[in-house]
């Protein structure tokens, strides 16, 4: 193959798994400043968060040693950059499972805001059905071949799956937005933290969409390389 096809291949597997180590470091800070300041939390709501941190970590474990596999195991052979490793599981129906279960749990914060069954439910039909698209398409991942010319039958799956996700995480960062704006009192020091709230909810909301958006535009727009995999 092409030095610039491999580079292609190799280049956005590996930022993507640096990005998904910082990103676990981030989640680890998270969970440590959850569980200093919020120690009067529910238990159910505790073993949620620790379940998350738990399931990520097992993730980014699993995501280490594809990277291993890669380029130290099979250091050189180009054929295993195209290779699913155990990405057909920790990628697709890991990821739809914890998704899922994220929005799930806003769903949840949403409906004790605007009391609307209508929205919670939505949002969760919808958290569902990405999930179900995240684990049919990487179970049916596990039975093709990379070069297989199957691989179209999955693509608008795990499209679908992806789309869906962002689609999700569009709602709730909006019905947030508008929740917590609603809620405002007119007092200066909870209005306040309300615009933060605000602030904090469209900022990571447009960020995850973005970034979102970007890997549904190059996993289905330029399927000859693995640009996706870095976002």
């Amino acid at each position: 193959m092409a030095s610039q096809s491999v580079t292609l291949l190799a280049g956005p597997q590996l930022l993507g798994l640096f990005f998904n180590w910082g990103l676990q470091g981030v989640l680890i800070v998270q969970v440590y400043i959850y569980h200093m300041c919020f120690p009067t939390d529910r238990l159910a709501l505790k073993l949620f968060v620790y379940g998350v941190l738990a399931f990520e970590t097992v993730q980014t474990g699993l995501v280490t040693q594809f990277g291993f596999d890669i380029y130290v195991y099979d250091y050189g052979e180009v054929s295993s950059l195209i290779a699913f490793h155990n990405t057909w599981f920790s990628s697709p129906i890991m990821e739809a499972i914890i998704a899922a279960a994220v929005q799930i749990f806003f769903a949840w914060r949403l409906y004790g805001l605007s009391k609307s069954r209508i929205l919670a439910g939505v949002i969760i039909f919808l958290a569902l059905g990405q999930m179900v698209a995240g684990i049919v398409g990487g179970a049916l991942l596990r039975q093709l071949n990379p070069s297989s010319a199957e691989l179209s039958v999955v693509t608008p799956l795990l499209g679908t799956w992806l789309s869906v996700a962002i689609f999700v995480d569009i709602i709730i960062a909006a019905s947030m937005t508008i929740c917590l704006w609603k809620s405002k009192t007119g007092f200066k020091h909870s209005d306040a933290i309300m615009n933060r709230l605000i602030k904090l909810v469209v900022e990571t909301g447009a960020l995850t969409a973005t970034v979102g958006i970007i890997n549904v535009v190059l996993f289905v727009g330029v399927p000859t390389n693995l640009l996706y995999q870095c976002p």
